[in-house]
């Protein structure tokens, strides 16, 4: 008997579903064997096989890009890069998601050192981990084996890689930044009985077309969006509007709407037969304090997003929207809203549902993804007082910096720097500590547009911290990921059920940030037990 399965170790109750096992077959190595298979019990014809093979393991290596990376795509002229490439955040501890297949069974990554360029780093841990500075840094590579089989896996190929920090801003012209993934093909898809997919149809069923877009792992600026479309006539003056909706990480919830934006017939271009591009710039919000609905130039966003073009489902107007064909990561990144004449409701649908398939429409965002960072963030001052600095990496000069708080009297900061090579030294320096005092301390914030920079100060005998900001330990649920933050009391935490089951225990990196992949959890409420010098849980809702 090579392998039993029943209704509770089969996942039988989750009707229509097909499973993939893997039974080693090494015992009966040079023998000769007979397969079959046999159903015990009731309800039979709920059950199949298909897809058999005896083979040896064939491993394939696979990656998923990190939480809150994006795809370099086209420019509404619709030019693009030669080479693949990625655009994501810069001082974030990014995680590359394993994706490989059952039969690979061990991994080894390769990946570019974030301290020098030159140098390869390795790693067999099943998902990559690592934080890179600005600039332009080339995509790791994974191996998957299994047994004397190996296979290799790097995204775009041999010239790709991605930008941390900044923006696709070129000479000639900007890049969207979307989950398209150009190396896949692009269609406009069709009904046979006429209309578009993402688009108008005869029957007028489809009312908003909708793109979604992951909650990033640091906030990014969003100026300018512009959506490909392949079909695209309309009478003069039409309007087309966009909402783009906050998505509720737990209950999926889009009653929160942060912008609105609109454009005219005037604002599509034919770049050439076929290839249109539908820009829209300026976002309209709502200003609790004023009371008003205000226009911004930009928008800063940090949560998870659906974006929804609608306002097209009118007599004399054709729009169809591009699209990826469907994805070999999974990623069901495109929507519709359809009119649901019978119940009279207006209901939205995933592209799975829809068209059977993973995919994502062009959606282009034209975003920045701004850094403030420096090469430390504590200041222990001498009692006689002292001063230190800082070697600063900003998206922006220091005249674009400002503190969150004036400092306390007894503290004051500058910067000095250098337009030509870009390096900035911000220092700290703090007045002799008063005899009657026997410490003090302060949080200090430097914040720019989309970024923050934070200093813990402390002179004398100090322990306390002033802003809570700074001592709360923080499990902040991003996807597939949660993003842990906590102090040096801390080394390791572990993932609790509220019943009291061990999930796992995970030690800390002693930076005080560590990223780690709960895809496997189910939604849910878990308690993350920190430990160390003192112990610490924090409720999280997956």
């Amino acid at each position: 008997l090579v392998g039993k399965y029943n209704d509770n170790n089969i996942g039988y109750y989750l009707n229509g579903t097909w499973y993939s096992y893997n039974m080693p077959m090494a015992s009966y190595s040079g023998k000769s064997i007979k397969f079959a298979f046999r159903y015990v019990g009731k309800g039979g014809d709920g059950m199949g096989v298909d897809n058999i093979g005896v083979r040896s393991l064939n491993p394939v290596a696979n990656y998923h890009r990190p939480q809150g990376f994006f795809y370099l795509g086209l420019t509404p002229k619709y030019e693009s890069l030669n080479s693949e490439m990625m655009l994501g955040a810069a001082f974030e501890k990014d995680t590359w998601r394993n994706q490989s297949n059952q039969d690979s069974k061990t991994f080894s990554w390769s990946f570019e050192d974030p301290k020098d360029a030159n140098t390869t780093l390795k790693t067999s841990e099943i998902n990559l981990e690592v934080e890179y500075p600005d600039g332009f840094h080339a995509m790791p590579t994974l191996s998957a084996t299994a047994g004397a089989n190996t296979n290799d896996y790097k995204w775009g190929g041999v010239n790709s890689g991605f930008l941390a920090g900044g923006n696709a801003a070129f000479d000639w012209g900007t890049l969207g930044a979307g989950n398209y993934n150009l190396s896949n093909s692009i269609s406009n898809y069709t009904f046979d009985t006429g209309g578009y997919v993402f688009g108008t149809q005869p029957n007028k069923l489809v009312d908003g077309i909708c793109n979604y877009f992951q909650k990033p792992a640091h906030k990014y600026i969003l100026d300018s969006l512009w959506i490909n479309l392949g079909a695209f006539n309309a009478p003069a003056g039409s309007v087309f509007n966009l909402r783009i909706r906050k998505v509720n990480a737990v209950t999926g919830d889009l009653s929160v709407i942060l912008a609105k934006a609109s454009c005219t017939t005037d604002n599509v271009k034919e770049v050439a037969p076929g290839l249109f591009s539908m820009l829209f710039k300026g976002f309209t919000t709502y200003d609790t304090v004023l009371g008003l609905e205000v226009t911004q130039d930009y928008l800063e966003i940090d949560d998870a997003i659906l974006i929804e073009l609608y306002g097209f489902n009118k007599t004399g107007i054709t729009l169809g929207a591009f699209c990826e064909n469907p994805s070999n990561t999974g990623d069901s990144n495109a929507y519709i809203y359809y009119n649901n004449y019978t119940t009279g409701k207006r209901v939205i649908m995933s592209s799975v549902d829809y068209i059977n398939g993973h995919t994502s429409m062009l959606f282009n965002l034209g975003i920045t993804y701004p850094f403030l960072h420096a090469d430390d963030s504590t200041f222990v001052a001498p009692t006689l007082g002292g001063s230190k600095t800082f070697n600063v990496s900003s998206y922006v000069d220091p005249n674009n910096w400002w503190l969150n708080d004036p400092l306390p009297i007894w503290l004051t900061s500058s910067q000095i720097y250098n337009a030509a090579t870009g390096a900035i030294a911000y220092t700290l320096t703090a007045e002799s500590l008063p005899a009657y005092m026997a410490g003090r301390g302060a949080t200090v914030v430097v914040s720019t547009i989309g970024a923050d920079m934070i200093f813990e100060v402390s002179q004398g005998e100090y322990t306390s911290i002033s802003t809570p900001q700074a001592t709360n330990t923080k499990v902040i649920s991003q996807d597939e990921t949660v993003k842990l933050t906590y102090s040096s009391d801390f080394n390791k935490v572990t993932i609790c059920t509220v019943a009291g089951l061990n999930i796992g225990s995970y030690n800390l990196s002693s930076d005080g940030k560590t990223t780690l992949p709960v895809g496997y959890l189910h939604k849910g409420l878990y308690l993350f037990k920190f430990t160390g010098k003192k112990t610490e849980t924090v409720k999280v809702i997956r």
